[in-house]
C-alpha cells in the first residue's frame, strides 16, 4: 500500500492478497479486477453484517443467502471448503482442521466431511463436530452439505474432481468479489 499510495485502494488491496493466498494454496489462477474505492468516511458500513450461512439457522436461510449473493449451488457448496485460518478457529473455539495440510485448497474438505461419522462437540457457546478420532472439527455450516441431498450431490462430484472443485470455487470467488461492481443496470465491470 505504501507503495501505491492512493492509486490503491484498500478495498482492492485486500481483495488482491485473498486472492493471491487462494493461487498460492492451489486454487486456480483467477483475473483481478481493479478500482474499487475505499468509503472514506464509513457509511453504508452498517449494512454490512455478517449473513449466518449455517445449518443452525436452517438450510432454507443457507439457499436464501446463496440466492442473494447470485450463487449457484455447486458455487455455494465449493465456497464452503474455505481454509479456516487460525484466527476463525479461534473465534469458533475450535482447534483443527478437515486435511493434514491447513495451506491447501483441495477437494479433501468434501472427502471428509462426506467419509466421517460426526458427533456433537461444544466449546464455549459455540456448537461444532468433531470425528470418532477427536482429530478433524465441522461446524454446523458444514454438515448442512452433508446432510442436504442437493448439496451431498455437488460435494460427491467435487471429491470425485478436484479439478471441477477448483474451477467451481474460482468463478465462485470471482462472483463474490465482484458483485457490487456495476456497469449500468443489468452489467457487470469485471465479468
Amino acid at each position: 500500500k505504501d507503495q501505491f499510495g492512493a492509486t490503491l485502494s484498500w478495498a482492492d488491496l485486500i481483495v488482491f492478497a485473498g486472492q493471491v493466498a487462494i493461487e498460492q494454496a492451489g486454487g486456480k489462477q483467477m483475473k483481478f479486477c481493479p478500482r474499487r474505492a475505499d468509503a472514506t468516511d464509513g457509511l453504508g458500513s452498517e449494512y454490512l453484517r455478517p449473513r449466518g450461512w449455517g445449518f443452525m439457522e436452517g438450510i432454507t436461510e443457507l439457499r436464501e443467502t446463496m440466492d442473494s449473493l447470485g450463487l449457484s449451488l455447486a458455487e455455494m457448496v465449493a465456497l464452503q471448503a474455505r481454509q479456516r485460518s487460525v484466527v476463525q478457529q479461534t473465534r469458533t473455539g475450535f482447534r483443527g482442521s478437515w486435511s493434514a495440510d491447513v495451506n491447501q485448497l483441495s477437494n479433501t474438505y468434501f472427502s471428509v466431511l462426506l467419509a466421517e461419522a460426526w458427533r456433537p462437540y461444544t466449546s464455549g457457546s459455540v456448537q461444532g463436530y468433531v470425528n470418532s478420532g477427536n482429530t478433524r472439527f465441522m461446524l454446523s455450516t458444514d454438515l448442512a452439505i452433508k446432510y442436504d441431498a442437493e448439496m451431498e450431490a455437488v460435494a460427491q462430484q467435487f471429491v470425485e474432481d478436484n479439478d471441477l472443485f477448483l474451477e467451481t470455487f474460482a468463478t465462485a470467488w470471482t462472483k463474490l468479489v465482484n458483485n457490487d461492481r456495476f456497469k449500468g443496470p443489468t452489467g457487470n465491470l469485471c465479468y
